[in-house]
């Protein structure tokens, strides 16, 4: 037995995955959306309106890939998009108080 030739008993057989079980969860994660589901609507309004809007895009999407094609060197296309929607929500703000 040598570091290249391992035991046929302890390789991986044709089509077996090396991590049956998969990734495991985010206890903390799994924990706080089954927390926010008890919520009521408006609960969910008043506690995302606290939340800025990038980490609500994380709490929904997760972190967005780091090389993101799109935008430019100083505005990737993920922080365009963050800026157009809070723009947008700016603007429905304002056009809702007049």
């Amino acid at each position: 037995m040598a570091y290249k030739d391992p035991p046929k008993e302890y390789l991986w057989k044709k089509g077996q995955s090396g991590n049956p079980k998969g990734r495991p969860k985010n206890p903390l994660r799994m924990f706080s959306l089954q927390e926010f589901h008890k919520w009521n609507k408006k609960q969910k309004r008043e506690f995302l309106a606290k939340v800025s809007p990038v980490d609500r895009w994380k709490l929904t999407e997760g972190m967005p890939p780091q090389q993101i094609m799109g935008g430019d060197e100083e505005n990737p296309i993920v922080i365009k998009i963050i800026k157009e929607l809070k723009d947008a929500q700016e603007d429905n703000e304002g056009s809702n108080s007049v």
